[in-house]
């Protein structure tokens, strides 16, 4: 028998919660704001120190959220606008239109939590291997 530990007892993983997630707190700890305003992100949870905006390009991947939800609701309202109510296009046309823009302009934060969750569960971090938030040093560009 090997003298090593066994390795779930050692792995300490945390798991996102999809809660904190849907409420645009951080899907680590479930307490920081993730957003300051309405597009701006913060660059770290408040609470727990982890890192939201990873690196350039990150939340490309949320586009692909934003973007399926806004065409499958779209594709839904446009079959029971012409389908099922028997609307005339020029009438279902401008409105399936409006939806997906206004639909895309207001889901892109909540596809970014989106993202991030999904980013948290196929690569989950382990306890401790990010710097708490007072531990981190200051960007000497602040000073």
């Amino acid at each position: 028998m090997s003298d090593l530990p066994h390795p779930a007892k050692e792995d300490h993983r945390i798991r996102p919660s999809w809660k904190a997630t849907l409420r645009l707190h951080c899907p680590l700890c479930g307490k920081g704001k993730v957003f300051r305003g309405w597009f701006e992100i913060q660059p770290a949870c408040s609470h727990c120190g982890w890192e939201f905006q990873r690196e350039d390009g990150y939340f490309l991947g949320s586009i692909y959220v934003n973007y399926t939800l806004a065409a499958l609701g779209t594709a839904l309202l446009w079959l029971l606008l012409r389908v099922i109510l028997d609307w005339p296009s020029t009438i279902a046309l401008p409105l399936a239109a409006g939806f997906l823009a206004g639909f895309s302009a207001w889901f892109l934060r909540y596809a970014r939590a989106v993202w991030m969750y999904i980013d948290l569960l196929v690569d989950q971090p382990l306890e401790g291997s990010w710097p708490a938030p007072d531990s981190k040093a200051q960007d000497p560009s602040e000073t």
